[in-house]
This record gives structure tokens, C-alpha cells and sequence, in this order.
């Protein structure tokens, strides 16, 4: 008599399965506190290279906003003395509520361009608020 097939097709089904979930717990594990803070730090820079305001405005701490609208924001970001053209690089270190952030970001100046090449490193603390990464900034 010749076997139908049914029980090696279930024990094929259920080895699929638990494959596939073997798999998914070999996943990359989450992100660590510097690498999601380093991510936003990244892309507010790039909202700010980009001139993207109010994207780069939302990163700023509830109470720099309460006391600093987008307007005032944008006037004491642009028209400085250099025009930033990118994000070279982020490292952070995290305590339990305060990240040290470094940026480096590279910028031409505004008046005399032609020069390229040149960077600097920005200093910025972040601080955790109400289960979120702020930037703090002076009011």
C-alpha cells in the first residue's frame, strides 16, 4: 500500500515553520539608546542642511518650544556665517536621561565659497522627556 503523503507533508509544514521562526529570532536585536539618539541627531542636521525648519524644529525640547516658535527658530538658524552641506559622521554617549552628542558636519562658508573640504564637530546634549530624545537648546 502506498502511503499518501499526508504525514511527511505536516512534518514538512510544521519544520517550515519552525524555521522560519528560528529565523526571526536571529533577527539584529533593537537599537541601543546611542544609536536611536545618534539617528535622530542625524537627521535633524539633515532637516537643517536641507532648510527643513519645522522637520528640524520638531526635534527640539518641549520646553524650547514653549518658549521658541518655528519663526524665531529659523532666524537664529539661518543666514549665519556658513552654510552646511552634510552630515560627515555622529558618535553619542548615553547616561540614563542625558546623551552627549557629537556631530560632525561639513560646511562651506557663506561669504567666500569655493572652499571645500572643511568640517567641524558640533557638541550637542540630548535629554530624555517623557519617553522621548530632545535636543536641548538655549531659548
Amino acid at each position: 500500500m502506498k502511503p499518501n503523503g499526508r504525514p511527511a507533508g505536516r512534518l514538512l509544514s510544521l519544520l517550515l515553520v519552525a524555521g522560519l521562526g528560528a529565523c526571526a529570532s536571529l533577527s539584529s536585536p533593537p537599537p541601543t539608546t546611542e544609536e536611536r539618539v545618534g539617528e535622530r541627531a542625524r537627521t535633524r542636521w539633515e532637516a537643517l542642511v536641507a532648510q527643513d525648519w519645522e522637520k528640524a524644529y520638531s526635534f527640539a525640547s518641549p520646553a524650547y518650544r514653549s518658549a521658541i516658535d518655528l519663526n524665531g527658530f529659523k532666524s537664529r538658524h539661518s543666514g549665519g556665517a556658513v552654510v552646511w552641506q552634510g552630515v560627515k559622521g555622529v558618535s553619542s554617549e548615553c547616561g540614563d536621561e542625558i546623551c552627549d552628542v557629537q556631530v560632525e558636519v561639513a560646511f562651506e562658508p557663506a561669504v567666500q565659497k569655493g572652499f571645500k573640504g572643511l568640517s567641524t564637530t558640533v557638541n550637542e546634549k540630548w535629554l530624555l522627556e517623557d519617553g522621548q530624545w530632545w535636543i536641548q537648546l538655549k531659548p
